[in-house]
């Protein structure tokens, strides 16, 4: 009879804790947002997520050894209150990606007594323009563009499209 007694009391009592087993616990995890979690929070996704920073920012800054130059030389000799020479020249350079090919603009003024004769000009000055095309060296690949080649590869795929 006892047995008989525990039984049905454990039978009741399956009915009574049957809507809790039933009911969602919210705190629990399903595997899609465990997965999230991982993918945010784990040292691995973190260091392949700064990875991919990193390759995107050496990628920017190899994409800026193509941006143009604007220098500025200026050299003199004074001695005993006598201007031996003054030179001064000033260049603009833009690099490309093509072969090694810049291109240059500049404005060069150079006078003084003892002006070494190759660096010559007019009175008011040169100017010139041209294209800087280097023989050999740099002439199927440079080293910019093998940089940016580099470092490319390294970053992540959704910044190729704005920088190509």
């Amino acid at each position: 009879m006892k047995q008989i007694f525990l039984l049905s009391l454990l039978y009741l009592l399956s009915f009574l804790n049957l809507p809790l087993a039933c009911a969602q616990d919210e705190t629990a995890l399903d595997f899609e947002r465990f997965l999230e979690m991982v993918k945010v929070s784990h040292p691995i996704s973190r260091q392949a997520d700064i990875m991919l920073e990193q390759g995107d920012a050496n990628f920017r800054q190899a994409r800026g050894g193509f941006d143009p130059k604007l220098m500025s030389t200026y050299d003199y000799k004074q001695y005993d209150g006598k201007e031996y020479y003054r030179i001064n020249n000033n260049e603009l350079k833009w690099p490309t990606s093509i072969a090694g090919i810049a291109l240059k603009a500049g404005y060069e003024n150079n006078e003084g007594t003892f002006l070494n004769p190759e660096n010559n000009v007019p009175g008011n000055g040169l100017a010139y323009a041209g294209i800087a095309v280097p023989l050999g060296a740099g002439m199927f690949s440079t080293k910019g563009g093998r940089r940016c080649g580099r470092q490319r590869f390294f970053s992540s795929p959704q910044t190729w499209s704005a920088h190509s």
